[in-house]
């Protein structure tokens, strides 16, 4: 396993060339800097408005790095879908481009995919770093830890659904995909344009298939004001979105028999426990139409 061929997808796009130059360099470079050498990167542009994205990822001079431009932009989902089928490789991963691996994420999780050869995807633990690569605390990240585990854990079936859906703890970009058992199940670009990941891992749940998640600390997750996580957190669409999810899941999963995660995404527990976190974080930066607006749709849960 350690000498099989691992491919990275960076899906990009930009709208600032400084900013976007900077952090799509470190996440090239962290894949640069692996102890797994056998490994090929894509970059995947989905039409970004800037110029020169082309010649800069040209300029590594890497020809195990490539690059590609879509015909048409097709956004968050859609380019991570386009991701995954440029990619053949058995092992996979989907690399945010403000994000970076640590230097044994290929050869840790080619090991673990060799221990697990079920698992349609194996997830790892991570830094959060700012802008200028500080680790930084997030309370929100120490809730999602404290709904994984310290050993390796699998989801899978009814209990692995519930569990999921008491809160997203996968950070999406530290993920090792089996691209086998993935198969043919993509991400959704019809709904929940601001947390594709979030329906996938339910979607694969739903379908199936196991997912395992593993202790060891092996990336750099970025939170800085430019994300769109960010941004979409100061209004209410991302709740929104969620609602709409765990409704979706509840469905689902009780026309399978799944009734404890069928239980827990009807409670929308988390979502609650979000809503009111962010809407004081508002009130805490005087952001006060934000502020009324969670509140409004807190009552409305």
């Amino acid at each position: 396993m350690a000498t099989d061929n691992f491919q990275i997808a960076i899906p990009y796009y930009a709208t600032n060339r400084e900013s976007g130059e900077l952090y799509l360099r470190r996440a090239i470079d962290s894949v640069v800097k692996q102890t797994q050498r056998n490994w090929t990167l894509f970059v995947v542009d989905d039409r970004s408005p800037i110029d020169g994205v082309e010649a800069f990822v040209r300029s590594f001079k890497d020809p195990r790095i490539t690059y590609s431009r879509n015909e048409k932009n097709l956004g968050q989902a859609g380019n991570w879908n386009r991701c995954m089928e440029l990619v053949d490789a058995p092992h996979f991963c989907i690399l945010h481009a403000d994000d970076e691996m640590k230097p044994g994420y290929i050869a840790t999780m080619l090991g673990y995919a060799e221990q697990f050869p079920d698992s349609a995807a194996i997830f790892c633990n991570a830094d959060t770093i700012d802008q200028h690569h500080a680790k930084v605390f997030s309370f929100v990240d120490l809730v999602k830890k404290g709904l994984t585990s310290s050993r390796v854990f699998h989801l899978e079936g009814d209990a692995g659904l519930a569990r999921i859906m008491r809160g997203n703890f996968i950070i999406c970009p530290s993920v090792c995909y089996h691209r086998r058992l993935v198969g043919d199940l993509r991400f959704n670009t019809a709904n929940w344009h601001t947390i594709p990941d979030y329906y996938f891992w339910a979607h694969l749940l739903l379908n199936g298939r196991q997912l395992t998640g593993v202790p060891d600390i092996l990336f750099n997750y970025r939170r800085h004001s430019e994300s769109g996580t960010d941004m979409v957190r100061k209004g209410t669409k991302i709740f929104e979105e969620e609602v709409g999810l765990y409704e979706f899941v509840e469905r689902e999963a009780r026309s399978r028999n799944m009734h404890r995660a069928a239980a827990v995404a009807r409670s929308k527990t988390m979502i609650k426990l979000r809503t009111v976190y962010f809407m004081l974080a508002d009130l805490r930066f005087a952001r006060f139409d934000a502020a009324r607006a969670k509140l409004r749709f807190f009552r409305g849960i």
